[in-house]
C-alpha cells in the first residue's frame, strides 16, 4: 500500500509505504502535523507518484500567489 500525507511542517506532500509514514511521525516535532490524505493499493504506485507531483505543483503555486498578494 502507498500512503500520501501532507506535512503541514514541511508543507509539503509525501509519499510511501505506511512504514514511511510511521517513521516521519517519530521525526517530527509535533505528530499532528501529518495528515493522510489518499491511500493506494500496491498496484496503483504510479498514479500515487503522478497525485503527489500534482498536489506539490499546486501547494507550491499557490504559495507563490500568496506571497504575491
Amino acid at each position: 500500500m502507498k500512503i500520501i500525507w501532507y506535512n503541514s511542517e514541511s508543507k509539503k506532500y509525501n509519499c510511501g509505504s505506511s512504514q514511511d509514514f510511521i517513521s516521519e511521525v517519530s521525526q517530527v516535532n509535533e505528530p499532528s502535523s501529518l495528515a493522510i490524505v489518499m491511500k493506494f493499493n500496491q498496484h496503483s504506485t504510479n498514479l500515487a507518484r503522478k497525485v503527489l507531483r500534482q498536489l506539490n505543483l499546486v501547494n507550491h503555486e499557490m504559495e507563490e500567489y500568496l506571497a504575491s498578494s
